[in-house]
This record gives structure tokens, sequence and C-alpha cells, in this order.
């Protein structure tokens, strides 16, 4: 494994490095917390009463599924859970771009999901080795809805349909527990902006 995975998300970390608003850089230290919970498989967490609203309110939209909404907490919970069972939280991502204002943020970025083979044959893919690992590459566009205490709202999510499958080399696999070791840690260290400043002393 080369990626760096402590870095996953440098680009809302670098976003928040520029800001002043502190209602925006509350926003981005939300969303950094929620997806590497999210990678991690900690969902429980993100839907803590201090990060999320009491009736969340998710729009997914993929090539395979249609538009599904997922409407208040136990919806947004059995979504989630859903991820897990399939095995669908490991990812990485590159070319993305990053946008936040009073409500919320967007954000376009190429996702590259890792999946083992029996989850990579699930969502349709031909696989020849279910033992193996296999990078799913699309293009997703994602807008986060956040009230006026930086707690999250929902989702719009918007996937496109695979631009790219392979086989990952044993450099590119990445697993949950590698994904686990990586940002447990992170986590734990708190907000992005508060490391950063106590770096800067």
């Amino acid at each position: 494994m080369t990626t760096d995975l402590t870095r996953i998300l440098s680009a809302a970390e670098n976003l928040i490095d520029e800001l002043d608003d502190t209602h925006h850089i509350a926003i981005l230290e939300n969303y950094r917390r929620h997806a590497m919970l999210e990678y991690c498989g900690r969902f429980e967490e993100i839907l803590a009463p201090e990060m999320t609203v009491e009736h969340p309110v998710y729009r997914m939209n993929t090539p395979q599924g249609g538009h599904v909404v997922y409407d208040g907490m136990d919806a947004v919970r059995g979504f989630y859970a859903s991820l897990k069972d399939a095995g669908l939280t490991v990812a990485t991502k590159s070319h993305e771009h990053i946008v936040v204002a009073d409500w919320g943020f967007s954000q376009e970025n190429m996702a590259h999901q890792h999946l083992t083979g029996h989850a990579a044959r699930a969502k349709g893919h031909d696989v020849d080795d279910l033992d193996a690992y296999y990078i799913e590459d699309r293009w997703s566009s994602m807008y986060f809805l956040y009230a006026p205490d930086a707690r999250l709202i929902g989702e719009h999510v918007y996937h496109s349909v695979p631009v790219g499958f392979r086989k990952a080399t044993d450099e590119e696999r990445i697993t949950l527990e590698d994904v686990v070791a990586a940002l447990e840690p992170v986590i734990a260290a708190g907000p992005y902006r508060k490391l950063n400043l106590q770096a800067s002393l």
C-alpha cells in the first residue's frame, strides 16, 4: 500500500487552512470527522447529536439504484448498515474540488472504491478471482447541507457510471484494517484547525 491514508481529507484540510469564517470552518471540520468515521465503519458516531440533526435526509443517486431517499434517522442508519454489510466503505479519491458556503459545501472527485472480489461481483463486475481485491473508479458530486450550528442536515450524492475497473496490485490494495489503523489516531487527535494551530506554536 503506497497511499498515505492520513491525507485522504487533504482537500478539506487545505481549505480549512485558508478560511477565517468560523461557521465555514465548523462545517468542514464536521465533514472531515464524518468522512473518516465513515471510512472506518463507525457510523453511529456520525449520527450522534453533536454531529447530525435529529431528522437527517439523504438523497443518493447511482446508476444501479437510481434516486433513493433515506428520510429520517432510522432510514439513514439503515443506509450506513447496508454499506458496511456490502463491504463498500473503503475508498480513496483524487481530482477533488471543494467549496464551502453558509448552507454547507459541495465537491467533485474521482472516487476509487476498493472492493473484495465478492463485493465487486455483487456490484455487477465480472471478476476472475474472488480472493483478489479490485478498484472501481467513478466520478462523484456531493452536496452536504448543514444547520446554523454546523450539524449535518443531509447529503445529496450523485455517482457516475464506473469509468474504470481493475484488479488491485499489492501496492494498491487497501483493506478496512489498513484504513482503521491509519485514521483512528487522526480521529482521536481532534479537529484539524486545532492541530494545525498547535503545530505552528
